[in-house]
């Protein structure tokens, strides 16, 4: 906890200079966690089965969701629902296909070991190019793209990933069961949000300034929970839960943005430095120079050349098709699901993580430093150019 508070304190001020150049807190947070980890300075340790990991990414990860649900603008998404659909149904599908390919030609792995390390990495996540989906600078339409596609395909890659793991020998599942964690998912994130905004809509009821901001936590409390003891998928819940908030009560995005904002970046930071406490050498060597090529290929190859087939005819421009095809970066949901992985006594599972693990920590690494140098490049093309005299 020292060696985390500390990390924190050098990420605020290193925050202004981070946003401007390659250098990145989410890269720091990594780092400082590998290096007090067992693998290096031995201060504290975190086993690759650690339930603290796995319970911390997966708050990450929901709180993450439900806050970009809230802040989603659904008039814009009706406007333009084609390209966030396209990169759903045809670039996540080609994208695990590609990536599985890669896992058995590369790292020789079985179909189904290649499949489930394609399933874990299949989801997106966006966190870790903030300064790219954040800045007004960068064209909208590859923002909302990322933000849309990484709401929606960590809930649906939950299924391929217990499917995976049941074809590659772990514990069996069905059809139904998978289709009835998805619409209990669904339902209780519409219900739940759906019912406290009518209540709240009572002449007897009113919410001071202090109090306003609970109101989100309170509901991505009760949303979560809710999912999770009737056994529903809590990413779908707490996406469409963020979602249903936001639609019904506007003034809720404005009135949790702020503190939404810092406690989901701290539950960043706080897993990323934990998942780099995992990290140690053995981790990264274990499988040798071809877990790096693989990790690369599927960074460079797999994400932009499904993205790119996907958005074939679509309004989205080839440089906004290549901005959304790079920006693809693996997180938290990849971390926990090769969690998941580990808890399912899947053959070979301990090697199986750490090809995950060292794909997602690529991503982080070269995601989050790049994503404000596109940002930037963008913001210095929209800076209008000085005359020169005649």
């Amino acid at each position: 906890m020292l060696a985390f508070g500390v990390s924190l304190l050098i990420a605020v001020l290193v925050s202004r200079l981070a946003g401007r150049s390659a250098l990145s807190t989410a890269v720091l947070a990594l780092g400082a966690g590998a290096l007090v980890g067992p693998g290096f300075l031995g201060w504290a340790h975190l086993a690759r089965g650690s339930e603290e990991v796995r319970w911390l990414a997966e708050l990450a990860l929901v709180a993450v969701l439900f806050v970009e649900g809230l802040e989603l603008d659904l008039a814009k998404v009706k406007e333009s629902w084609s390209a966030p659909f396209r990169a759903l149904a045809i670039a996540m599908p080609l994208t695990m296909g590609l990536v599985t390919v890669f896992a058995h030609l590369i790292l020789a792995l079985s179909w189904a070991e290649a499949f489930v390390v394609a399933a874990a990495l299949a989801p997106t996540d966006p966190v870790f190019a903030a300064s790219l989906t954040s800045a007004e600078c960068v064209p909208e339409r590859p923002r909302r793209l990322l933000t849309i596609e990484s709401g929606l395909n960590d809930a649906l890659a939950l299924p391929a990933v217990i499917v995976a793991i049941a074809i590659a020998g772990g514990p069996p599942t069905s059809a139904g069961d998978l289709l009835r964690e998805i619409a209990i998912g669904l339902v209780t994130g519409v219900a739940v949000p759906w019912v406290y905004t009518w209540i709240e809509r009572l002449p007897f009821f009113e919410s001071t300034e202090l109090y306003a901001p609970i109101r989100a936590i309170g509901l991505a409390i009760v949303v979560y929970t809710t999912a999770r003891a009737l056994h529903g998928n809590t990413f779908l819940a707490m996406f469409a839960g963020g979602t249903v908030l936001g639609v019904r009560n506007e003034s809720a995005a404005d009135a949790a943005h702020a503190s939404a904002e810092v406690f989901t970046e701290t539950l960043k930071l706080g897993a990323t430095f934990a998942f780099g406490m995992m990290l140690t050498p053995e981790v990264l060597t274990k499988n040798g120079v071809l877990a790096w090529v693989f990790a690369a290929a599927c960074l460079v190859v797999a994400r932009p050349l499904a993205l790119a087939a996907s958005l074939v005819g679509s309004e989205l421009r080839g440089h906004e098709i290549a901005v959304a095809g790079w920006f693809g970066p693996r997180g938290f949901a990849s971390i926990l699901f090769a969690l998941v992985v580990l808890g399912s006594h899947v053959p070979r599972a301990f090697d199986l993580f750490d090809i995950i693990a060292v794909t997602t920590a690529l991503s982080i690494v070269v995601h989050s430093s790049t994503d404000s140098l596109v940002a930037r490049a963008y913001r210095e093309r929209r800076r209008p150019q000085p005359a020169h005299a005649s």
